[in-house]
């Protein structure tokens, strides 16, 4: 064998080539040893840190709030360009899987029947970054739901981007920013009477009354309604659609969130004030509010059944869009889904959608923005990383689409349990969603 290296050897000197070893950066990523780190970026400017994720050193990173946590060689870290508080390691064990990302909604999931099988790297709300045996895995992604998501941890994973790093766009904005009139009293009102239906899940009559009752209050607001009948499995189900008219040709925005609730007793006992009672009294306020301007026929407003049992009336709904020839038609759409729980100040949302998207999140913000009063100013956060709510499929449709999102969704107890009810809305939290929503829709109807 060493003969042959020899000869080998004597070849490429003789050609004039010369052999180096290869570097930990040359290697393919599954051959290398891997180091993960995690960075707290509070204090970074933003353009050191976009130059940082760039490294080539840098195999992927992820980032939640005020951290960063790279995949790198362990032999071949990149040079931090940087001054940071604190740098750690995450100690990964070689015997088990490579990380994996499991995101949630609400207090449980999936990863808590395997406690003592996994090895949990990093916790954040609602992400949690963990190994386990291979078994496990296979265990976790066969539980994946719109209320439980398995990822790779090998990739970019801007998973909660703090505004400070958002490189959105500047927003042509009216001279005269339209100022949306909310009734907090109303939102109140239309939230009370849907957690009065006791459910408002899908398999149920509960929410075949409660898609009644929107539709007459669609109704007294001058809009003209269609009932949207999809088939799931041999059920038949409704989607409510209302709009100035239907017959009249354009461009419009949908605003949209979904009409049914869950808990551990669906069929009976499922209040859903902040999921999503919050969200459909907030397209019902904004209905309220848009049907009354001289842009009322630029928008749709769309309540959803079967969010909770796997998007099944987005999902038709984007479908028959498309049959239709509506899908083209669509300029945006904001997915309102719990928008009424925020314990700790200030207010907080957050907004979902794909980074190629924040032309049209930069509306949003820029209308959070103008907000005078700083109690009432939302603090926004972004995620790129898209998932689990009735955005989703139009995402998939490759329409502008966000989340709005409340940001302590995690943290609510009450989350699909049958004490989800109003006495822990915080009203203040949806009226100023209202706002911000319709103010940015307005501004861009004007510009059309």
């Amino acid at each position: 064998m060493k003969k042959v290296m020899g000869t080998l050897l004597a070849c490429f000197m003789a050609a004039g080539l010369t052999l180096s070893p290869v570097s930990a950066s040359e290697k393919k990523p599954e051959d290398v040893k891997k180091a993960y780190l995690v960075y707290d970026i509070k204090t970074i400017e933003p353009s050191a840190l976009k130059r940082f994720k760039n490294d080539a050193k840098v195999l992927s990173w992820c980032q939640i709030d005020n951290k960063l946590i790279i995949t790198c060689a362990e032999n071949d870290r990149p040079k931090i360009p940087f001054a940071v508080k604190s740098v750690r390691s995450l100690d990964a064990v070689e015997k088990m899987s490579e990380p994996f990302l499991a995101m949630r909604r609400g207090k449980a999931s999936p990863l808590d029947e395997y406690k003592s099988d996994i090895k949990v790297l990093y916790e954040n709300g609602a992400y949690t970054i963990f190994q386990a045996p291979m078994f496990v895995i296979n265990d976790l992604s066969r539980q994946e739901s719109n209320h439980f998501k398995l990822e790779k941890f090998d990739q970019s994973l801007p998973l909660r981007i703090d505004s400070k790093f958002l490189e959105i766009p500047a927003v042509k904005r009216s001279k005269v920013p339209f100022k949306a009139e909310v009734d907090s009293e109303r939102i109140a009102r239309y939230i009370k009477t849907l957690e009065g239906f006791k459910t408002r899940y899908s398999y149920a009559e509960g929410y075949l009354k409660s898609a009644e009752w929107a539709a007459a209050e669609f109704k007294k607001m001058g809009l003209e309604v269609k009932m949207h009948e999809y088939t799931d499995g041999s059920r038949k189900q409704v989607n409510v659609v209302a709009q100035k008219s239907f017959e009249t040709p354009g461009n419009f925005y949908i605003v949209c969130a979904h009409l049914d609730s869950t808990s551990p007793k669906a069929q009976t006992d499922a209040p859903g004030a902040d999921d999503n009672a919050s969200g459909s009294a907030g397209v019902l306020e904004a209905a309220n509010i848009l049907s009354k301007t001289q842009k009322a026929g630029n928008f749709r407003f769309v309540l959803f059944a079967g969010e909770e049992v796997g998007l099944k009336g987005s999902t038709a709904y984007v479908k028959e869009l498309k049959a239709s020839g509506e899908l083209s038609k669509v300029l945006g759409t904001v997915n309102f889904d719990m928008i009424g729980f925020d314990k700790t100040p200030p207010l907080s949302s957050l907004f979902e959608t794909y980074e190629n998207y924040k032309d049209f999140i930069a509306n949003f913000i820029s209308a959070a923005q103008e907000q005078t009063d700083e109690t009432k100013r939302l603090k926004i956060t972004v995620s790129y990383r898209p998932w689990g709510s009735d955005h989703i499929p139009f995402l998939k449709a490759q329409i502008p689409c966000f989340l709005f999102i409340e940001d302590e969704f995690e943290a609510n107890s009450n989350y699909h349990q049958t004490t989800d009810k109003f006495e822990f809305i915080n009203l203040g939290l949806c009226a100023e969603f209202v706002r911000v929503t319709t103010s940015a829709l307005m501004n861009m109807a004007s510009q059309n």
